[in-house]
């Protein structure tokens, strides 16, 4: 048997209800004390307490109201004789059961293992519960309900699609970190990476990884939309404005502006689970997520904050105010490409008076 008990009988009698003791240990997933007040050191671990008592006493009811307010466990009450404004008093405390003591022992050994039943199925909704509050701190309300609306197999669940890729990464972030404190630099990244995970989610959009100063997002994975890549762009042209304001109320400790550089790519990857039966990730991988990253990375070189491809390009709509990056090769890449700096929408980005750049990488 379990060193930590699921029931624990109180009784406020002469002498234990052998009778109720006998029947409940019948019971093969439970075991059972009893003990007069206060509540033996063993009840905190119980799952289920059951009060007994020939008459209800003075305090009989407050103590009863304290352990339904610890919302710790479920608590039966066997009492006779109980008055009607009794009965709804401990029902409104949140009193599981209200039973008589010269209950049938079959009848009490089945409504007992209904509430433990009750107890189980309540410690497996808050479990649930956890697990949705953690996806929705990465994934938007529609891709959190499409992952719980899965169907559970045996198999990896992935598939190949059209998304689109969001690299972005905070410049120089070593030299900022240099003589901090690490708990400094622990409350500045979350504060900015709230105000960035916030507009990821606000857009559709998905956060997929965060390591260290860097962060991926995904646009269309795994749930599409109609305008996945219109949204990563706009997207990170919030992100540019947010940054400007972050940066005019940084911490005083943090002695230089905050820089990001971000590259978005559009096409096809393999989106699903990676990893083995110890530990598994959603994640994305294929030529796509390659390609987002070398686009950050170019960002770098070219001192331009957004860089993204031409399919993304293509997609994000004509309004979209862009100035073609000619450069040799982007490196990691055989072929040539077209990439475009974006500077905004045509109605806000101010006139640049060029329509392309030339880099030499």
């Amino acid at each position: 048997m379990s060193s930590k008990p699921a029931i624990c009988l109180v009784h406020r009698s002469d002498s234990p209800p052998e009778g109720i003791i006998a029947a409940l240990s019948t019971l093969s997933e439970v075991r059972v004390f009893s003990g007069t007040r206060p509540l033996p050191p063993v009840s905190d671990t119980a799952q289920l307490l059951v009060f007994y008592a020939p008459v209800v006493d003075t305090d009989f009811l407050p103590e009863i109201q304290h352990h339904c307010n610890a919302g710790k466990r479920s608590v039966i009450v066997i009492c006779a004789n109980l008055a009607k404004p009794q009965r709804q008093q401990m029902l409104q405390m949140g009193v599981a059961e209200i039973l008589e003591p010269d209950i049938d022992h079959a009848e009490l050994i089945i409504k007992v293992r209904r509430v433990i039943e009750a107890v189980n199925l309540a410690g497996r909704i808050a479990e649930l519960d956890g697990h949705i509050e953690k996806l929705s701190a990465y994934f938007s309300g529609d891709v959190v309900k499409m992952i719980l609306g899965q169907q559970a197999t045996n198999h990896d669940y992935g598939e190949n699609l059209e998304a689109t890729i969001f690299f972005l990464d905070i410049r120089n972030f070593t030299r900022i970190s240099e003589g901090v404190e690490p708990n400094l630099i622990a409350a500045l990244l979350n504060r900015l990476y709230t105000d960035i995970m916030d507009l990821i989610l606000t857009y559709k959009g998905s956060v997929n990884k965060i390591i260290g100063d860097a962060l991926l997002s995904t646009f269309g994975c795994p749930v599409r939309g109609e305008r996945d890549a219109r949204n990563a762009v706009e997207c990170a042209l919030a992100i540019r404005d947010t940054l400007h304001l972050f940066n005019s109320t940084k911490p005083a400790y943090i002695q230089e502006d905050i820089s990001i550089g971000m590259g978005i790519a559009t096409g096809r990857v393999f989106a699903g689970t990676i990893g083995s039966y110890r530990k598994r990730d959603y994640t994305v991988i294929g030529d796509t997520v390659n390609i987002a990253a070398r686009l950050e990375g170019l960002t770098k070189q070219t001192r331009f904050d957004l860089i993204i491809d031409r399919k993304t390009r293509d997609l994000a709509g004509q309004d979209l105010k862009v100035r073609k990056l000619q450069v040799s090769r982007v490196r990691g890449r055989t072929q040539p490409m077209e990439i475009f700096l974006v500077d905004g929408l045509a109605h806000k980005a101010a006139a640049t008076g060029t329509d392309a750049v030339f880099f030499s990488s």
